[in-house]
């Protein structure tokens, strides 16, 4: 069995092939949050910077939502783009291909260099876009939704074998808290930071920011017994990422 460990009950809407023994595995909830901007502070930003969909639902749902759609947004992957233009924005930026937010911020240098950058972002981030941006730009980072454990967790009891797919460090944590790891598990990260958090003993591989392609693969090891060990794209032809 395949779970995704998501914040929703909601299916990725996707190949249904690619959902076949697949189910959600709601350890986290979000929850928006208050924040304080003045349509002024919104006017002085030249792009607004958006790696989660939870973030244009809670802008979106701001007084002043209007405001922030009138601002081009850089967008870290196809389904937040679709999602800021289906609310009614506009997309500057969104990279050919699926990446996590470190990647992000490399490939956008060029289009933010002198620029006044708004980041709508979650209260836990997963990786320090701030740190690789701030040399070129005058970045702003707006926590405006967080992620908190689900406190309808209930017990469950896994398959051998099972994969499980983390998009966050506080995803596997929580897992962690909930449920004892069995060996036989294997765990895939949508990113480094995730993938850094696993631990060192455990069957593992890194997406790198590819959703589809953690399925995909998720999908070939479900039908490949035994799974290898501590696996990453690059280590074996079987678990690159194509």
């Amino acid at each position: 069995m395949i779970y995704i460990l998501k914040s929703d009950t909601k299916m990725p809407n996707v190949d249904s092939a690619l959902l076949d023994n697949v189910s959600i595995l709601q350890l986290l909830n979000i929850g928006i949050l208050p924040f304080s901007i003045t349509q002024e502070d919104i006017e002085s930003f030249d792009y607004i910077l958006l790696t989660s969909k939870n973030a244009i639902k809670a802008i979106t749902q701001h007084k002043y939502a209007n405001y922030f759609l009138q601002k081009q947004a850089i967008v870290i992957g196809e389904r937040t783009k679709d999602a800021w233009l289906h609310a009614g924005g506009l997309v500057l930026f969104c990279p050919p291909t699926s990446c996590n937010s470190i990647t992000l911020a490399n490939l956008i240098k060029e289009y933010v260099q002198q620029k006044h950058i708004l980041y709508a972002c979650g209260k836990d981030k997963a990786g320090d876009i701030a740190g690789v941006l701030q040399e070129c730009c005058t970045f702003v980072a707006l926590n405006v939704y967080e992620s908190y454990e689900n406190p309808n967790i209930m017990p469950h009891t896994f398959a051998n074998e099972s994969i499980f797919i983390f998009g966050s460090p506080k995803h596997y944590k929580i897992f962690l808290k909930h449920y004892a790891w069995n060996p036989t598990w294997f765990a895939i990260s949508l990113g480094d930071t995730t993938y850094a958090s696993f631990a060192d003993n455990i069957r593992k591989l890194n997406a790198k920011g590819d959703f589809i392609k953690a399925l995909k693969v998720a999908q070939a090891m479900r039908n490949d017994t035994p799974m290898q060990d501590n696996t990453t794209p690059q280590d074996t032809p079987n678990s690159t990422l194509v």
